[in-house]
């Protein structure tokens, strides 16, 4: 955990994170329209152009960010969560007791068991239980092109640790310190 946030609201790194994840939006646009041209029931409700599809999705990213952000920094810095690294630099917090370096190799080892665990997952279906053909929630046997899905690996990220790290887990954790009464002794 790093040291208790810095006086103010953090609002540097919250139109940093608010704004890449809102800019990232439409670059998943693309596999939106790569899925739909391939399913067997293509949705209905696709705005006629692609421009206003872009349109919309940045303005729907802009608001789902835009809350999701605000919402969470607000609640992880009760905590003593939030983005430190971010706050540091661009809001001059305190400096987090842990150095940046220190979490990149445990993440390195945890993205890549993660990445292998998926694959031997994968593998027990198609290979050991003869499973050959996707669920329609799985998209990595999906026929979109790969410049399609790469676009959209740009957007992902942002909106998982936004929406998942920063304000749904920081609420979960505000929740229990509130229903458990838990104190910073």
């Amino acid at each position: 955990m790093s040291q208790a946030p810095g006086p103010g609201y953090p609002w540097r790194t919250f139109l940093v994170l608010w704004l890449a994840g809102t800019m990232t939006g439409p670059l998943v646009v693309p596999y939106i329209l790569g899925l739909a041209a391939i399913a067997p029931h293509p949705p209905d409700n696709l705005p006629d152009s692609t421009l206003q599809l872009v349109f919309g999705m940045t303005l729907w990213s802009a608001g789902l960010l835009g809350v999701a952000t605000g919402l969470g920094l607000l609640v992880a810095r009760r905590l003593g969560l939030g983005a430190p690294h971010l706050e540091h630099r661009l809001d001059g917090a305190p400096a987090p007791t842990e150095p940046l370096r220190s979490i990149v190799r445990p993440a390195l080892f945890w993205a890549i068991v993660t990445g292998l665990l998926a694959f031997a997952i994968d593998a027990v279906f198609v290979h050991g239980m003869n499973v050959d053909f996707p669920a329609p929630e799985i998209h990595a046997r999906i026929d979109v092109a790969p410049w399609r899905s790469g676009l959209a690996s740009f957007w992902a990220p942002f909106y998982e640790e936004i929406l998942d790290r920063l304000l749904l887990l920081s609420l979960v954790a505000w929740i229990g310190v509130k229903l458990f009464r838990v104190t910073s002794e």
